[in-house]
């Protein structure tokens, strides 16, 4: 499961991955998540032939780290099964 933040349009939006595989119904997750964070969430299907059944959450706003912490402790996630790509995202200050 993926959970990254991405610019789209000069905003940053949280988008989750991978729902489907640990059994955790994406709209429902996603109308979860909306009550907790209030703010705009939605689900798209991921294009792709390899992808067919699969789908994104899409939340606005930057809350990679909220989301995380909510799989693990809600849904009873292992740590090791969330991806937080906004945690191994490199500095690009330079040393």
């Amino acid at each position: 499961m993926t959970v990254c933040v991405e610019m789209h349009r000069a905003h940053y939006t949280t988008i989750v991955r991978g729902l489907e595989k640990y059994d955790i119904d994406p709209e429902a997750f996603a109308r979860a998540a909306q009550r907790k964070h209030a703010c705009s969430v939605h689900c798209q299907a991921l294009e792709g032939r390899h992808n067919v059944g699969k789908v994104e959450v899409m939340a606005q706003g930057e809350i990679a780290n909220e989301v995380e912490h909510e799989l693990v402790a809600t849904y009873n996630l292992p740590a090791k099964a969330v991806e937080n790509a906004a945690k191994t995202k490199k500095s690009k200050r330079r040393k």
